[in-house]
């Protein structure tokens, strides 16, 4: 049994529209398996493609890596689509709008930003712009689904983070206690232990 052949996970990354060009010019390659061996082979394999490569000792882990891929893909189609009907609603410009916050938000800007579970997002700026931005648009008569979930996750986060249950879904057993928030410089909210800035915390607007 497990003998003559390895096991790994390679998840694919091709786009319906340019599938031939991504296979043979990949911009990234990811490979997960219990079996160093089969990594070391599979690296070999894939490295004249070119591309970044990594690895992963759980093959779960490189499935989770395609299916966080496509879900946050759609995340942020369905985010924008929620503002493009304020605009509409509102006679603004979405596109430019849109191509404007590409370039101004961190959260565009900067790979690091906010990609880190465990902590939930505070600080001057995103807890009353999320809800006042809610408040608004139920002015207006528009639902915002995407944005309600993303207030009731952080909130269940915070909640979490208060009561440092391990048996909770959210633990944050590591995370700084929530006192602290008020005191923290800038809108850097919580930091998790000896964390760096874009590693280890989550900042929050300008």
């Amino acid at each position: 049994m497990d003998e003559g052949f390895g096991l790994c996970s390679n998840p694919e990354f091709l786009r319906a529209a340019s599938a031939v060009e991504d296979f043979l010019f990949p911009w990234m390659t990811v490979i997960g398996s219990r079996s160093r061996a089969t990594v070391e082979r599979m690296r070999n394999l894939f490295a004249p493609l070119g591309g970044e490569l990594r690895t992963f000792d759980d093959p779960a882990a490189a499935e989770m890596v395609k299916c966080s891929h496509n879900l946050y893909n759609a995340a942020k189609i369905s985010f924008w689509n929620e503002m493009w009907l304020v605009a509409r609603r509102m006679g603004l410009p979405a596109d430019d709008i849109a191509a404007t916050v590409a370039r101004s938000s961190e959260g565009s800007v900067n790979p690091g930003y906010g990609i880190r579970g465990g902590a939930p997002y505070g600080g001057a700026c995103l807890p009353k712009d999320t809800k006042g931005f809610l408040g608004f648009t139920g002015d207006l008569g528009i639902d915002m689904p995407l944005l309600d979930a993303v207030v009731e996750v952080n909130e269940r986060m915070i909640r979490a983070a208060s009561a440092k249950d391990p048996g909770d879904p959210g633990d944050l057993g590591d995370l700084t206690d929530l006192e602290d928030l008020g005191d923290l410089a800038g809108e850097r909210v919580i930091s998790l232990t000896d964390g760096a800035p874009g590693d280890g915390a989550v900042s929050g607007a300008r």
